[in-house]
């Protein structure tokens, strides 16, 4: 593929042929999550950074070992939601939990004495508490829907009384919504010097890897929805009102 083909690639298209190549993105703040639309060109003349150096860079990850372990793109709406649903939405429930019980006895213990952790644990209470309830509207409304169009595609003949959402607008708020958490757990970021181990004590180290450990999870997830589920879930939902306009 040639340099200029490249560097019209979308971002997420880029990162959706190869996750590998969000370490590189990580590497230069490119944001292939919230912004997976913007092409790569365009990326890299908003941060000053010369293309060639990421294109030299996806370039020596082709030729590296191992390959794209993690190619969500051919799974199905159907498996891409048990995937998120399942497995990716509970570990961040379970580690959330994890990480409020640890600042909470850090509260007792060094709260007087750190000036940081009253920002972070108002900061993370209302990113969980926001993000729970952004992943109830997933769990309740969006995710079966997507599952019901995926039902009613397959069918020959269709339901007139299939009710469509306004979809588009639903994943445009659920898009702000992940924006909205990704501006969260950048602030706790900067607060704890992102993640840099401090010479502390032992829990200090553990929360700082469990808050990575998150951030790196729900930037999976939110990869996941915005640059691969959604879209699918468009085109299935295009697809179900040809039918039903073809059907009357």
């Amino acid at each position: 593929m040639s340099i200029n083909n490249i560097l019209e690639m979308t971002i997420s298209q880029i990162v959706i042929q190869d996750y590998r190549a969000s370490e590189i993105f990580d590497k230069y703040n490119i944001d292939y999550y919230n912004r997976g639309f913007e092409k790569l060109a365009n990326a890299c003349k908003a941060r000053g950074i010369k293309p060639e150096k990421i294109i030299n860079e996806l370039e020596r990850l082709k030729k590296a070992s191992g390959d794209n372990e993690e190619d969500y793109n051919t799974l199905s709406v159907d498996a891409l939601i048990e995937e998120i649903e399942f497995k990716r939405h509970r570990f961040f429930i379970e580690r959330a939990a994890e990480i409020k019980n640890f600042l909470n006895s850090f509260n007792r213990i060094h709260g007087k004495n750190d000036s940081g952790l009253s920002d972070v644990i108002d900061i993370f209470y209302h990113f969980s508490s926001e993000t729970n309830i952004h992943l109830m509207k997933e769990r309740l409304v969006l995710f079966p829907y997507i599952k019901e169009l995926s039902e009613v595609e397959k069918l020959n003949s269709l339901s007139t009384n299939f009710n469509f959402l306004a979809f588009d607008l639903t994943v445009e708020l659920m898009k702000a919504e992940h924006n909205k958490e990704t501006d969260y757990i950048n602030k706790i970021s900067a607060i704890i010097n992102n993640y840099l181990l401090p010479d502390k004590d032992e829990g200090y180290q553990i929360a700082y890897m469990l808050f990575k450990s998150l951030k790196e999870e729900l930037i999976r997830t939110i990869h996941l929805e915005n640059n691969i589920l959604f879209p699918k879930a468009i085109e299935l939902e295009g697809k179900v009102r040809e039918k039903m306009q073809l059907q009357v």
